[in-house]
């Protein structure tokens, strides 16, 4: 599954940037935002100034945080399957 960390503007909220947090498994999102197992998290969980630097090494892309503009969120990626 795919999980991407969007990034959403305070004052209009419409969605500005994204980036796919690569090799991080379900598990370890579950630890860091402590969930139980069995959800699969397919909300949107609140990235703060705290979580960033543990994010940073599943970033391969110059994204930058700035919390003073942008409001982060970990989501679900859905992926479509073309025929």
């Amino acid at each position: 599954m795919t999980r991407l960390i969007k990034a959403y503007d305070k004052k209009t909220e419409k969605l500005l940037a994204q980036t796919e947090l690569k090799n991080i498994s379900l598990q370890e999102l579950q630890r860091i935002f402590h969930v139980q197992e069995n959800n699969p998290m397919f909300d949107g969980w609140e990235v703060t100034p705290n979580h960033t630097e543990y994010f940073s090494t599943f970033i391969t892309d110059d994204f930058i945080f700035n919390f003073t503009e942008f409001d982060y969120f970990v989501e679900y990626a859905e992926t479509m399957l073309l025929d």
